[in-house]
Formats: C-alpha cells, sequence, structure tokens
C-alpha cells in the first residue's frame, strides 16, 4: 500500500512538477508560482473529495512568511454558477455546493488577494484564476 504524503515547495519562481495518482493511472500536475513580488501561492490541479481522508480539501496556500492583508476566493461550476466562496485563507473547499457533492468535472476559480512578507515588510497583490478538476 502506498504511503500517504503531503509535498510543499517553498521556493520562488514558476515550477511544474508531476506526481503520480496512484490508482489513476496518470499524473496531474501542480503549479507552484510566484505572481509579483517575493509571496508564492500553492494552487492544486485536482482533488478527490470522497471522504476517505486523502486529498478531501481544495486548500490554496501561501509561501513562508506572507500574511494575507485580504483574500477573495471563488469558486464556479461549467454554466458559471458561484458554488463556493471565501475570504478566509485557512478555509477550504470540500466539494460540495448547497449541502450537496458537486458532479466530477472542471471547476474554475479566480482569486484576488495581497500578502505581506513578514520579514521584508514588502506587500504582493495577485489577481489569478485557474482550473480544479474534481475526481470522486
Amino acid at each position: 500500500m502506498p504511503s500517504k504524503r503531503n509535498i510543499f515547495i517553498w521556493v520562488l519562481g514558476l515550477f511544474l512538477f508531476t506526481a503520480p495518482l496512484t490508482g489513476f493511472g496518470q499524473s496531474k500536475e501542480s503549479t507552484l508560482s510566484n505572481r509579483g513580488g517575493n509571496c508564492s501561492i500553492f494552487t492544486p490541479k485536482a482533488f478527490t473529495p470522497n471522504d476517505d481522508g486523502v486529498n478531501d480539501l481544495f486548500t490554496i496556500r501561501s509561501s513562508e512568511h506572507c500574511m494575507p492583508m485580504t483574500f477573495t476566493l471563488k469558486i464556479f461550476d461549467r454554466w458559471g454558477r458561484l458554488v463556493y466562496q471565501t475570504d478566509r485563507i485557512n478555509e477550504h473547499w470540500d466539494g460540495n455546493y448547497d449541502g450537496q457533492r458537486v458532479r466530477e468535472g472542471v471547476y474554475l476559480w479566480t482569486l484576488s488577494a495581497s500578502f505581506e512578507n513578514s520579514t521584508s515588510g514588502e506587500v504582493t497583490t495577485l489577481d489569478d484564476k485557474g482550473s480544479i478538476v474534481v475526481l470522486r
């Protein structure tokens, strides 16, 4: 049985890496991006909200020493319906909308945030968008 591990990389720059998803027979890419300033965010490309305790939440993480000053995350289904919204970086989407599990598929997200690096005091403003695949 494969071990359950989380891998976090906190290096400035734009990187692509591939990790095998056991049981799916394929790999998925995730991107660690630095979009202005010295604060980075990590956004996964897929998650599996199936209550098995592994990869059940869509989570956006910021690099070490970066504290959110403002944060708005919105997730939309393929018809443009808002299925999730938060203004807190520590809240995570569990793949539900209105108390029901969403269907498998691609969902779009938008993020508007500003972060302050607690070491340098530099402020980074991010306006970003992407997609997340829900796999059950």
